[in-house]
């Protein structure tokens, strides 16, 4: 009994060991996803909104929302706090008298409503994903990681005028809500019989994105190494054509 126990104990450290050295290639990439693309209009139909689906999807309980790519526990977002990332706060003047020469119109008072974006509103997603080489199977692989949601910047309720982060997400907690919710489909402009679901849908790539970072020793990303944007929107696709150029090469060698 005690032999087999050492033989089951080495069976797992050899396991283990053998799945850290699976890969011999790893990046880890952050994608933007402009929600207003052509390609992406699947994912933002009329109702069926994918800002929809993880709007909702926080405030029933259903999907966990963090602050940070981390996910870490402590960074779970509160509903409340989720919230306040997606309010709108606007002012409402109600005049109590005819402002002239006879009425101070300091004498006016006013109140505020909460209101809220719209689905549609929030266009701008991020994905950050590992991209690795498995040596077993000699293929490129990518491992999504977190989808991470936004204000953008150019919105015009956005009055700071910068992208403001709303929430982050386990992706993998995302792919197991998606595939038990038939609601959650990418839909197909071109065949009403063939929606798929939106964990298919991300697995095959089915949106239109662009590197905005890879990993490196700063933590930087290209619009952080090249100010101008033009030079950024040309690094953007350098670094893509640098990993399939990688791959490419491994299969030559």
């Amino acid at each position: 009994m005690k032999t087999l126990n050492i033989f089951l104990f080495i069976l797992c450290v050899n396991s283990l060991f053998a799945q850290k050295n699976q890969y011999m290639y790893s990046k880890e990439v952050t994608r933007a996803i402009d929600l207003r693309e052509k390609q992406n209009e699947p994912l933002m139909a009329t109702g069926n909104e994918l800002t929809k689906f993880l709007i909702e999807a926080t405030k029933e309980g259903r999907l966990t929302a963090y602050s940070s790519d981390s996910l870490r526990t402590q960074d779970k977002l509160t509903i409340n706090t989720f919230l306040d990332n997606i309010t709108l706060y606007v002012n409402e003047v109600e005049e109590d008298c005819f402002c002239d020469e006879f009425c101070d119109c300091d004498d006016s008072s006013s109140t505020s409503s909460t209101e809220y974006y719209f689905p549609r509103d929030l266009y701008q997603v991020e994905i950050t994903e590992d991209v690795l080489f498995d040596k077993k199977q000699s293929t490129m692989v990518i491992q999504t990681k977190s989808l991470a949601l936004f204000i953008p910047a150019d919105h015009p309720d956005n009055m700071r005028g910068i992208q403001e982060l709303v929430a982050v997400y386990d992706f993998d907690e995302l792919k197991t809500l998606w595939n038990s919710t038939p609601e959650a489909v990418w839909i197909n402009p071109h065949n009403d019989q063939e929606y798929k679901n939106l964990s298919d849908a991300f697995e095959l790539r089915l949106f239109s994105s662009y590197i905005i970072k890879v990993s490196n020793p700063n933590d930087e990303f290209i619009a952080d190494i090249h100010t101008d944007p033009y030079t950024a929107l040309i690094e953007s696709q350098n670094e893509a054509a640098k990993i399939a150029e990688f791959e490419s090469n491994l299969w030559e060698n």
